[in-house]
């Protein structure tokens, strides 16, 4: 694990140790056998986002212009998403960027009230942008334990749309 990840990893396993209120034996990683569908992404060229919660049927919605040369921008969109949905408290955010000149891929991940994961992905094809949500449905006491096998988790979650 690189050292710029083990304060928040620390800080992560501090607050999931404080407000843990069941603690679940941590079991092996199963396989997800498909990303939850509860949140469906809708893209546009002209940096205009929908997420749709499919399950209540309420809309969250934010247009911001999405600049490729500005990563700003990108975390600007999901720290706006993020405040808008209601009820989510983040407790562990990690952002990366791989891709090419092209093509630039930021992701967030996180926790959604310890119970399931979400993990955000932005590409800029130059000044087009899409953002896809992903919810995963998985039982985050698993990887209570364990960060580093809970980040290779969404990390493979995230290669499948690579």
């Amino acid at each position: 694990m690189s050292p710029r990840l083990k304060l928040p990893v620390i800080f992560f396993l501090f607050i999931l140790s404080s407000c843990s209120t069941n603690s679940i034996v941590p079991q092996s990683i199963t396989s997800h056998p498909s990303l939850d569908s509860k949140w469906k992404s809708i893209d546009s060229s002209k940096g205009e986002v929908r997420y749709v919660n499919n399950e209540s049927g309420s809309l969250i919605e934010k247009q911001i212009f999405c600049d490729s040369k500005s990563k700003k921008n990108s975390q600007q969109l999901h720290q706006e998403l993020l405040k808008r949905m209601s009820g989510v408290e983040i407790i562990f955010r990690d952002q990366k960027t791989v891709g090419d000149i092209n093509t630039i891929r930021t992701h967030f991940k996180g926790i959604i009230n310890k119970n399931v994961a979400y993990l955000i992905l932005t590409t800029f094809k130059g000044s087009r942008c899409v953002v896809d949500v992903f919810l995963i449905s998985q039982r985050i006491d698993k990887f209570e334990t364990d960060m580093e096998a809970y980040n290779d988790y969404l990390e493979s979650e995230l290669n499948q749309f690579k």
